[in-house]
């Protein structure tokens, strides 16, 4: 059968001390929550870890996936976000740790975000590559008027919406098509053209 705690719904907390810890388990009757590390949980599971550095990081919580097969690429961890909906409980989004290679000594992890878009199981939506590269499968918006890239160059959207490159040569791939007017305060190389529209 079952062990139960409180079977009379009492308001009485429940505690496990640790070696040093007083509350390395708290559960908060009244407010039902409980705390790991605290003994006053601020929400249903609130997790606290304390030490006397004051400039480091510190990771309270771990998620280990292991197999007892081989491993390969596309092994990995992650967390999911369950709603209610009207159609039912559904996972809205998920974050992964995915690695894209196992090898020992060439480990590689990409962090992946996952979203539901229209009923449809969660999909990928963005990824942070091991390199740092990032990969978004829908549209970019920056809030901000700036991109500014490692080698120091931006792209400025300035006040009056005039879009500013301010590499001293932009090469271009592709054709350019100008919806207004583009002009040249440098220089501009590649395989080019001008779409009826606009000028340079």
């Amino acid at each position: 059968g079952d062990i139960i705690f409180n079977p009379a719904n009492a308001n009485i907390d429940f505690r496990i001390d640790g070696d040093t810890n007083d509350n390395l388990v708290r559960v908060d009757a009244a407010n039902e929550r409980m705390g790991i590390g605290t003994g006053t949980p601020n929400n249903k599971l609130h997790v606290e870890i304390e030490d006397s550095g004051t400039n480091t990081v510190l990771y309270p919580l771990r998620l280990t996936r292991t197999s007892s097969g081989t491993v390969a690429a596309g092994i990995g961890t992650g967390m999911e976000f369950e709603i209610e909906t009207t159609a039912g409980n559904h996972v809205g989004a998920t974050i992964e740790a995915v690695t894209t290679d196992v090898g020992s000594g060439a480990e590689d992890v990409d962090l992946v975000v996952k979203t539901m878009l229209a009923g449809s199981a969660a999909n990928e939506a963005l990824r942070i590559h091991d390199d740092g590269n990032l990969t978004v499968a829908g549209d970019l918006t920056v809030t901000g008027n700036d991109i500014t890239f490692g080698n120091g160059a931006t792209i400025v959207n300035n006040s009056s919406s005039l879009l500013t490159l301010t590499e001293a040569t932009v090469t271009a791939s592709a054709a350019l098509t100008a919806g207004t007017t583009i002009t040249a305060g440098t220089i501009c190389t590649g395989t080019t053209g001008i779409a009826t529209g606009g000028y340079i």
